[in-house]
């Protein structure tokens, strides 16, 4: 009984050592990465984003980043890489709000690394009185 007891904790400390050993060897080729900037700029109808992301481990450098863009619209997504990026995302909606998340694909799902939330803003019809008493004078001649 103690041998078959014994065996049965031994073949239990094995599988545990192969487990743990291949989550070992998946760990070492994960990848993490790190926002080390992120700043935007907005008008009425687009968002001007300059992004930088670094690798914090070493490791497989095929793992997906993207810029998520979420409105009451939608959601669009723009593709990121390692390093220094800029862009400008256009035709949205003035004095609306976008979510833009910075994300990773990580552990087969994707994971938050930084967020911000930014309103366009209100786009106004702006004249000048000159402009105005001209066009009215012009009419009246």
């Amino acid at each position: 009984m103690n041998q078959d007891k014994s065996k049965m904790v031994n073949i239990i400390k094995r599988l545990l050592a192969l487990g743990l050993g291949s989550f070992g060897i998946f760990a070492l080729v994960s990848t993490s990465y790190k926002v080390t900037h992120f700043i935007t700029t907005q008008t009425s109808n687009s968002i001007s984003y300059e992004i930088e992301i670094d690798y914090v481990t070493i490791g497989s450098e095929d793992a997906d980043i993207r810029l998520s863009i979420k409105s009451s619209d939608g959601t669009s997504y723009i593709e990121l890489t390692p390093g220094l990026q800029t862009g400008v995302i256009t035709n949205l909606e003035n004095n609306t709000s976008y979510e833009l998340t910075i994300e990773t694909f990580n552990d087969f799902r994707w994971v938050e690394l930084e967020s911000k939330t930014i309103t366009t803003t209100t786009h106004l019809n702006a004249y000048t009185i000159p402009s105005i008493l001209k066009e009215s004078y012009n009419e009246e001649i």
